[in-house]
């Protein structure tokens, strides 16, 4: 029988009724002895009925909040994915009061040289030095020997390169200018709205005659959505700048920002995760990574879609992102090539770059040569490896030097060899063993395969001779993908903290996917009272968020544009004028509100 709650009067009127049926009482008015004692326990029956329904809406997913919804998602291993700040690595300080100006005209290298700018009026008497270029290949210091205040033209002594218009052309001797880290930054306030402010996380230098630093890192101060501001809307320092002229801008948009999961959004993830405790599929898939974080960097997954490939069904991608269309980071393995002949029982390569080499490791000498040699370095200094023993062959000035994972010495038939590390770029995995005497570069498909997502290579020929080595170099995955990948496959190496989703016998590659910049172009008419300039500014950050909620796949409609934009309290009308209709977005796709460069693509007129 289905539980059935019951209030006061069904409580109070069933006792009195039992009453009345069994004793000789007569008197139940309100106000008699028998009735005030009844009603006293009818009120106690109907609250203990009351707090049985708590408990069970406390209990049930679809009616349970806060607290009670976290403990029932704690049950399923979920936690609510808590605020997080916005990010940005393209902050920029810049020094408002060097002297400065541009290009009119192209300008060609030689000796003299008249540089064209818009106006010198505040540039030095003759003699001073300019920097010619900042931020461009041809940056260069020249000295200026004439300055035409009338004609805005200053003649150079020589010039090594071209030069374009626009380019920068600032005086030098000014010293460099250090910022240290912890600057509050801020988007300025704009009606009611309060300032957004921002800590940099690293320290800067404005190099003499330079207009601006290198980018550095900026943290909102307060978690949320809130902090997801468009390039360009940093502009202030909350307090005294650093030094007299200071400016700040960040060159592209900040992102990661996050509220705290609601109730329904959490709660649509663990009913999802209900549903996918049958693991491997669809929804497994796509749920089961939301929210995985790379432990480094705090980057975590928001949006994931898997794309299923019928020609081969043991062979799909899942597409994910952090919300901002980023770019995986990878590593390939490090090569160089011998500076100088080296003969036999040397234990110094002397090679033309070092610089990418780990400190120690394993290296293949002269992988394509007639006596391929494998050796081991302890230490590396610049342009040298420090070898463990001397080389047993002679190799010849410019031969190869690769560093490569060295996968165990082969018992007697082995197939199965584990690399390092993995997920593995598409293309780039070389194979080589010994087991034919010298080191012998192996084909794929023909003497073995390899599963990218765990990093296990199986020979295909009879299994290698006992004491065989093989040597892999490859290219991988670092970060968020190679994180995410972890947990879909599971990791060989740590089996307890990633068992893995998918089923065995099934391939998932994890990557990103394809970025599909969205322009969006309206017009607003404000309310009587309200100032339009405002408004624009509050319509383009609804519309942009908008957009950035979208997830891969998700299509982009111009019901919702309007819809959004109405959401800004004294907006009159709106008028959608690009696009022209409702967008489609394909399965690898993620809708983007910015340019390559952070900058928007959403224009308010």
């Amino acid at each position: 029988m289905a539980f059935q709650p019951r209030n006061f009067e069904q409580i109070l009127t069933d006792m009195i009724a039992h009453v009345r049926a069994n004793t000789t009482l007569t008197d139940f008015t309100v106000g008699s002895v028998i009735r005030t004692i009844l009603e006293s326990a009818a009120l106690e029956d109907d609250e203990q009925y009351f707090q049985m329904v708590q408990l069970l809406d406390a209990f049930r997913i679809q009616t349970a909040r806060d607290s009670d919804l976290d403990e029932r998602a704690a049950d399923y291993n979920l936690v609510r994915l808590p605020p997080k700040s916005s990010f940005t690595k393209s902050i920029v300080i810049q020094n408002g009061s060097l002297i400065t100006d541009t290009l009119v005209f192209d300008l060609v290298s030689g000796s003299p040289k008249t540089a064209k700018l818009n106006d010198t009026s505040d540039f030095p008497t003759a003699p001073f030095t300019i920097r010619m270029g900042e931020g461009t290949p041809q940056v260069e210091d020249c000295s200026v020997t004439i300055n035409n205040t009338v004609t805005n033209e200053l003649t150079v002594a020589s010039l090594v390169n071209d030069h374009s218009v626009g380019e920068r052309v600032s005086v030098t001797g000014g010293g460099d200018k250090t910022i240290s880290s912890g600057q509050q930054i801020q988007v300025p306030p704009q009606g009611n709205n309060s300032p957004i402010l921002f800590t940099t996380t690293d320290p800067a230098t404005i190099v003499d005659g330079n207009y601006e630093s290198g980018s550095i890192g900026g943290s909102a101060n307060v978690a949320g959505r809130i902090g997801n501001v468009a390039a360009g809307r940093i502009s202030q320092f909350q307090g005294s700048p650093p030094f007299a002229g200071a400016l700040v801008t960040n060159k592209t948009s900040t992102s990661g920002g996050r509220d705290l999961e609601t109730d329904s959004d959490l709660r649509a993830r663990l009913t999802r995760r209900l549903a996918e405790l049958v693991r491997g599929t669809v929804q497994a898939l796509e749920s089961g990574v939301i929210g995985v974080e790379d432990p480094q960097t705090g980057q975590s997954v928001a949006t994931a879609k898997l794309r299923e490939d019928f020609d081969d069904p043991y062979n799909h991608v899942l597409y994910v992102d952090d919300g901002t269309g980023f770019l995986p980071s990878f590593v390939n393995m490090a090569q160089s090539t011998l500076n100088g002949v080296h003969g036999i029982g040397v234990v110094v390569l002397n090679v033309n770059d070092s610089t990418e080499f780990p400190d120690s490791g394993d290296i293949l000498l002269e992988p394509e040569g007639a006596e391929p040699e494998y050796v081991t370095y302890s230490s590396k200094g610049a342009g040298i490896l420090n070898l463990d023993a001397a080389t047993l062959y002679a190799h010849a000035s410019g031969a190869e030097v690769l560093l490569v994972d060295h996968l165990g010495a082969a018992e007697e038939g082995q197939n199965y060899f584990q690399l390092s590390d993995f997920p593995l770029l598409k293309n780039t995995l070389e194979l080589y063993d010994d087991d034919t005497g010298f080191f012998t570069k192996r084909t794929e498909e023909s003497d073995f395969v390899v599963n990218r997502t765990n990093g296990e290579i199986e020979y295909l020929r009879a299994g290698l001779a006992g004491g065989s080595v093989p040597l892999a170099r490859y290219g991988y995955y670092t970060g968020l993908i190679q994180e995410v990948q972890k947990v879909v496959t599971g990791d060989p190496n740590d089996r307890i903290s990633y068992p893995g989703i998918v089923a065995g016998g099934i391939t998932i590659h994890v990557t990103t996917p394809m970025i599909r910049r969205i322009t969006v172009t309206l017009s607003v008419t404000a309310r009587t009272g309200f100032d339009e300039a405002t408004l624009r500014i509050e319509v383009q950050q609804e519309i942009e968020a908008y957009v950035e909620s979208l997830k891969i796949g998700d299509n982009v409609y111009r019901a919702k544009i309007t819809e959004r934009a109405m959401r800004v309290t004294g907006i009159e009308n709106v008028i959608v004028q690009e696009p022209a209709s409702d967008l489609v977005i394909l399965e690898n796709e993620l809708p983007v509100p910015s340019d390559i460069n952070g900058n928007s693509l959403v224009t308010v007129i």
